[in-house]
C-alpha cells in the first residue's frame, strides 16, 4: 500500500482547517454573527454553521478512520466559539497522525451508497473533496448574505 499521498494530504486538510478558522473569524468580526451562521442557499439546504462544522468533521473523517481513530463529534451549538474549539480540536488530532497511519482501508456509506475504499482512494476522492464542497457551500452563504469576502479568504494563496 502506498503512502506517498499521505503527508500532502495531512497538510492540505490542515491548510483547509485553517482556512475555516479564518472564515469562522471574518464572521465573528461581522455586526450580526448568528444571522450569517442561519444563512441558507435553498429552503432545503444546510445553513452556514452547518456546512462549516461538516467540512471541519470531514477533515477529521478524511484522516482518522484511515489511521484508526475515531471522529469527534459535531458540536450541537454552531456558534462562532464553539465552531472555533471545535476546528481546534480537529487540528490537534490530524496534527497527531503521522503520515504512515494513514494505512486502513475505510468502509462507509456515503449518501445510500456503501463504499470500502484505500486510504489514498478515500481521503483524495471522498474525504478532502467533501470537505471542500462543505467550505463552499458555507463561503457561498456568507457572500451571499453580504460578507466580504473574496477568494484569498477562502483558499488563503491568493493576492490581490
Amino acid at each position: 500500500m502506498q503512502t506517498s499521498f499521505a503527508a500532502p494530504a495531512l497538510r492540505t486538510l490542515q491548510h483547509y482547517l485553517d482556512r475555516c478558522a479564518h472564515l469562522l473569524h471574518c464572521i465573528g468580526r461581522a455586526p450580526n454573527p448568528a444571522n450569517l451562521l442561519s444563512t441558507q442557499l435553498a429552503a432545503d439546504s444546510f445553513d452556514t454553521g452547518t456546512h462549516l462544522a461538516i467540512a471541519i468533521q470531514f477533515a477529521a473523517r478524511a484522516a482518522g478512520p484511515p489511521a484508526g481513530m475515531g471522529v469527534p463529534e459535531i458540536p450541537k451549538e454552531t456558534n462562532v466559539p464553539r465552531l472555533l474549539q471545535y476546528q481546534q480540536d480537529v487540528a490537534v488530532l490530524i496534527g497527531r497522525i503521522a503520515p504512515d497511519q494513514l494505512r486502513y482501508v475505510v468502509s462507509h456509506t456515503a449518501g445510500e451508497a456503501t463504499l470500502s475504499q484505500e486510504p489514498d482512494d478515500y481521503v483524495i476522492r471522498f474525504a478532502l473533496p467533501n470537505m471542500i464542497f462543505h467550505m463552499s457551500m458555507a463561503y457561498a452563504a456568507l457572500r451571499l448574505n453580504g460578507l466580504a469576502l473574496g477568494k484569498a479568504d477562502f483558499d488563503g494563496l491568493h493576492k490581490y
